[in-house]
């Protein structure tokens, strides 16, 4: 996976696209700030997806993310420290954590590809 920030003026045209171009609608993730906007897609789409966007927009690109996806019960959500008790697992592990969404049910982690099977077992390892 590869995640793309832009400004926050990017919007427009994701929003356009999204309606009418369909170039970012399969298969991404969006998380938008007051000031930046972050997209998760396929790595192998990233120049399609680039394209998109005047170049001055674009903050960063990271690439040779992976992401793990953590179902939990939505009564899940409301327990206290389970979000810290993720972290620390994967801390302990010595990973270091790109991005974490959050939408119960669930709970997506982004780290390095390279990182990916230490990090798979520290989350496996708290359960």
């Amino acid at each position: 996976m590869a995640c793309i920030t832009l400004k926050e003026t990017s919007f427009k045209t994701i929003t356009m696209d999204f309606n009418e171009g369909k170039i970012l609608r399969d298969n991404f993730r969006l998380v938008k700030s007051k000031e930046l906007i972050k997209l998760f897609i396929n790595q192998k789409d990233v120049d399609e997806k680039l394209n998109l966007f005047n170049k001055k927009d674009v903050v960063n690109i990271e690439k040779d993310l992976a992401e793990i996806r953590i179902q939990i019960p939505l009564s899940g959500a409301v327990k206290k420290g389970l979000l810290a008790r993720i972290t620390h697992g994967i801390y302990l592990h010595d990973v270091n954590i790109y991005e974490i969404l959050v939408a119960v049910p669930e709970i997506l982690i982004y780290v390095k590809s390279s990182e990916l099977v230490k990090a798979h077992k520290a989350v496996l390892d708290l359960t």
